[in-house]
Order: C-alpha cells, then structure tokens, then sequence
C-alpha cells in the first residue's frame, strides 16, 4: 500500500537536507584554539561526525520508504546540534538541512480524523463526556498521510501524541501509527465529565528526551456534556396482534440513559395501537429508512431504541388433571439499537419468559414486564460493547 515515495515532494525532502554541505569552519574572531604541539583543537569533530551519520541515515530511510525513521533521524541532527559544546559553521548547516526536510515533511503531511469521528455529510463530530471515559471505548482516532502530488500514502510507524488541551482526564498518551497511518487513543476518564474537554492529536516526533513537534499537525476532538438524543418506541403483540406497548419503556429510559442517551418518544408510534402504526414499527425495526423517518417525526437523532415484546395467548394453569385459578403466559422481547440509514448497531433479545396471574392479561403483563427487565439487565450487563458499537458508528 506505502507506494515508493521517491520523487515530488520527498524528493524535495531529500534535496533540502542534501544542502547540508560539509563547508569549511570559519575561523572564529580572535584566532583558533590551539591544541599542545600547535594542532587547532576543535571538540566537536566528534559530533559531526554524529551529525553526519544520522544525516546520511535519515536520507536512506527516507528513499527506503521509512518516513516515520527518516523523521526520527531528522530530530537526531538537531538533537546532537542542540547538545554540541563547540557548534560552527558546520554544524549549522548540518542543523538547517535536517530542520528544512522536517519543515518540508510537515508541508507534505496530514492528519485527519478517522471515519468513525465523521456524519454522513463527511464533517467531524463531536462525542458525548459521559458515554466514553471509562467504558474502555475507543477515543480520538487519526489517519496520517503524506501528499505525494499525485496523491496520499499513508504514514506508518509514526508517534501520534495525545493530550488535553481544554479539560483534564486519563489517556493513552502516545500512539505509533498502524501500516494503514491510523493511531487511536483510549480514554480512560475525564476529571470532570459535566465540563467539555477537548483532545488534541499532534505529531510530536522523539530522539531519546529532545522532542520536536510538527506544529501545523494537529487535530482536535471535542467531547461535549450533553447526551445523545435516541428516538425510542415500542410494539407489545398478544398472540401476534399488536396492542400498547408504551408502558413497557420506563425501564429502558433509565438504562438508555447510564450510556448517556436521551431518550425522546417516536412521533408516531410510541404505542403502537393502529395498523397503520404496527406497520410503520415493523418497518422500522427491519431497518427501513422511511418508516425511521416517520418515526422520527421531524427530531434530530441518528440512533433508534426499538423494543419489540411478543407474547403468547395465556393459558389457565392446569396440574395433574386439576385447573387452578391461575393464568399463565411466555413473552419474548428485542431491543434494536439502529443508525438512522436502518443499519443495526445493537441487538439484544430474550426469549419465553414466563409471566402469571390470576387473569389472563395480567399474566400476559406480568411476562411483558418480565422480557423487558431481562433486556435492561442485560443492556447494563452488556453496557461495554453496546458503548463500542456506539462508538465505532
């Protein structure tokens, strides 16, 4: 995938540091210092010659593919530079050489966020302070390319740094590029989630303690403290004919919001009590854009709670020949987490739950009740991969 980048604009690179000519040291004002038996003395030979090699490095690794260890070598001069008792001339055109071809690198490069950070429209998101610190989720995520001219190549094995630059928390605080150029940060909390933070990516490359950041690399993450709107509705069928099912959602309004979704009633069906609604639920819940839209009535939301409860007529309890006053019914329940282009990001389904009571519909409530508290249960259980699946779209 990394396509041979020799020529444009690493060449360019390339031709910048080989500016870095090897001139002769200028005599300082005051004459040369001298070593015993008459030799000038010049401590820095040593680091030239450092210089130099790590010139020549970076050089090879840049025509060998290896940007991210060209860069690395880059810093090296400058770090031996920065470290040099006795700098001259020569030095310092070693310096300028390797500081032109980082330049020049992060003219070539960029950084954009990863399409997880981006809506449908193609623009970057901002995330919710509650639903991610702590839940081990994936955090900030970018991918780094370097323009060729003729297109991008993605920029392997380079150190990506994370940090707070409005808030504070606990983060994965460096994260070396993968081969297709992205590096993804984990947040582990938020100091104060009722604040907003904002996360900055930056490319801020190492050799040994001297750092040197590319400054125009940068990207910025924004977690704000406001839920996530979730348009939530619910169907409840007695043997197969739909019936309200509204009082089945309090239980999931609570759970919805420990993953820091807001949930809002559906428009149009949040009792499903008509043909016409069944309908549009069942669209909905197969992921049929028009009947989301329907059911959206007009809210912003891009996530969708549909809980579907099916229960069996109830039959009256009968036991070794004798019938008891006492009904009894199975209940099956699904709670679909949906995008709003109907694509399924969660399921979570439990199956013949029994209910009872001593009327028959008061069996079929108390198996409806029942299917639905083992979702919560396991919506709560679960709250980490359902946390990932949100994340991740």
């Amino acid at each position: 995938m990394f396509q041979k980048i020799a020529g444009l604009v690493l060449v360019g690179i390339l031709f910048l540091a080989s500016c870095a000519g090897t001139p002769k040291a200028a005599a300082p004002a005051g004459g040369r210092a001298m070593k015993a038996g008459g030799t000038a003395a010049n401590p820095s030979d040593d680091e030239l010659a450092q210089m130099r090699r790590a010139l020549e490095d970076a050089k090879a690794a840049f025509e060998g593919n290896h940007v991210a260890e060209g860069a690395r070598r880059y810093v090296a001069v400058l770090r031996l530079y920065d470290a040099s008792k006795n700098p001259d001339s020569r030095a310092v055109s070693l310096r300028d050489g390797a500081k032109s071809a980082l330049e020049a690198l992060e003219a070539a490069m960029t950084i954009e966020p990863d399409p997880s950070w981006l809506d449908s429209g193609g623009n970057q998101v901002s995330r919710s302070t509650r639903g991610l610190a702590g839940s081990g989720a994936p955090g900030p995520a970018v991918l780094l390319s370097v323009n060729l001219g003729y297109g991008k190549a993605a920029v392997p094995d380079m150190p990506v740094s994370f940090s707070f630059v409005k808030g504070k928390g606990r983060l994965t605080p460096v994260v070396s590029t993968d081969p297709y150029g992205k590096a993804n940060a984990t947040v582990a909390s938020f100091a104060d989630p009722d604040s907003d933070q904002t996360i900055r990516a930056s490319v801020v490359i190492r050799d040994g303690s001297f750092a040197y950041a590319l400054d125009s690399v940068y990207r910025d993450f924004s977690f704000v403290d406001r839920p996530e709107t979730v348009i939530l509705a619910a169907l409840q069928r007695l043997d197969g004919k739909a019936g309200a099912g509204s009082a089945l959602v309090d239980p999931v309004v609570s759970a919805l919001a420990s993953l820091s979704l807001e949930a809002v009633p559906a428009g149009s069906t949040g009792s499903a009590g008509s043909a016409g609604d069944e309908a549009s639920f069942l669209g909905a819940f197969g992921g049929d854009g028009a009947s989301l839209r329907n059911l959206a009535a007009g809210r912003t939301a891009s996530r969708f709670a549909l809980i579907l409860t099916d229960c069996a007529a109830p039959e009256q309890v009968t036991l070794d020949g004798k019938t008891y006053e006492l009904w009894a019914a199975k209940a099956s329940s699904t709670l679909r987490l949906l995008k709003a282009d109907g694509s399924i990001l969660y399921t979570i389904q439990v199956q013949n739950v029994r209910g009872q009571g001593a009327l028959g519909d008061k069996a079929v409530s108390d198996a409806c009740r029942k299917a639905v508290a083992q979702v919560v249960s396991r919506l709560e259980a679960e709250r980490k991969p359902v946390l990932d699946a949100l994340d991740r779209n």
